[in-house]
């Protein structure tokens, strides 16, 4: 199916069968339920959204290929991974992405929204772009992970991260004081080549 600069909406489950396509191309996939991809998924430069209008638990999983540039969770969604993704443009997210024991790669600027909850369970968290924290506090990072900033110059957000990697030759800025209730909960590693600066922190 190729959506041809459409949009699309689906208000009940996404099912993308072994040596099938969906290519959502310049435009929009809205999803409402579940997706489970075994074929592949290419959401060329548009955008793939969890965005369900009434509050929803939803999973992404399937054996098949992703390629992802925008990714959205929407405020309702309660969205939950059984497959590492990978997205190069901004992921936003204003509701709750659970990552499980996956990887969430992103390649482009990630927002966390007032009200959202990013648990990264026992899995990781990716960013080599710009991170934008609205109202930290009000964000819930959580679980027993790893973030894992390996990009150039970030400032990394103020969240009570459980373990810490910055891993690129760059200068790394803390957002905040990481100690009391934003202190690190267990490991922090500085990768050969990586600076970090506190020095800025507030």
């Amino acid at each position: 199916l190729d959506q041809g600069g459409m949009a699309l909406t689906v208000a009940g489950s996404t099912t993308i069968e072994s040596s099938a396509t969906l290519a959502v191309g310049t435009s929009s996939l809205t999803l409402y339920g579940n997706s489970i991809n075994n074929g592949s998924l290419n959401a060329g430069s548009g955008t793939l959204s969890m965005s369900p209008t009434s509050a929803a638990s939803q999973t992404i999983g399937g054996s098949g290929t992703f390629t992802l540039n925008h990714f959205t969770v929407g405020a309702n969604s309660a969205a939950t991974l059984s497959v590492s993704l990978s997205a190069s443009g901004t992921t936003t997210i204003s509701g709750t992405l659970n990552l499980g024991s996956t990887t969430f790669t992103s390649s482009g600027s990630v927002v966390l929204n007032a009200g959202s909850v990013l648990n990264v369970g026992t899995g990781t968290f990716q960013a080599s772009g710009p991170a934008t924290d609205n109202q930290p506090g009000v964000v819930n990072v959580s679980g027993t992970g790893t973030f894992h900033f390996n990009g150039t110059s970030q400032t990394i957000p103020c969240e009570p991260y459980y373990n810490l990697k910055l891993s690129a030759a760059a200068t790394y800025s803390l957002g905040c004081h990481q100690t009391g209730s934003n202190a690190i909960g267990n490991n922090v590693e500085v990768a050969t080549g990586a600076t970090l600066d506190a020095s800025a922190s507030s």
